[in-house]
């Protein structure tokens, strides 16, 4: 079964008995459904560059910093925006990772 058959499979069961599965387990099924029709429509997905990645984390390296100085001497909102500001790139780069993972994967199926 691949797995956008088996994500509309438990989509489907889960409406039926909502008490087998977990919402974050639906989510996730939702989510790789999205994914996976997405892909196999566009048939490519966007890589990030070597560039683009190196940045992202001389950035990240950078936000750290700056979230070890502002722990000692600012105000705790601007600690929690930088943060923030590290949390969304590190979303950014695993989410890179995940459609690299699901294209290879894709392409191994196809």
């Amino acid at each position: 079964m691949k797995d956008l058959e088996a994500a509309k499979k438990l989509i489907k069961l889960s409406k039926e008995h909502p008490d087998w599965y977990s919402k974050k387990d639906v989510f996730m099924q939702n989510n790789l459904k999205k994914i996976t029709n997405y892909a196999k429509n566009k048939n490519e997905i966007m890589a990030l560059t070597e560039q683009v990645q190196v940045s992202l984390q001389d950035a990240q390296a950078d936000l750290r910093n700056a979230l070890a100085f502002s722990a000692r001497n600012e105000e705790s909102y601007v600690s929690k925006h930088i943060a923030d500001m590290l949390l969304r790139i590190d979303s950014l780069i695993q989410a890179h990772d995940m459609l690299e993972t699901l294209k290879n994967d894709i392409e191994d199926l196809g």
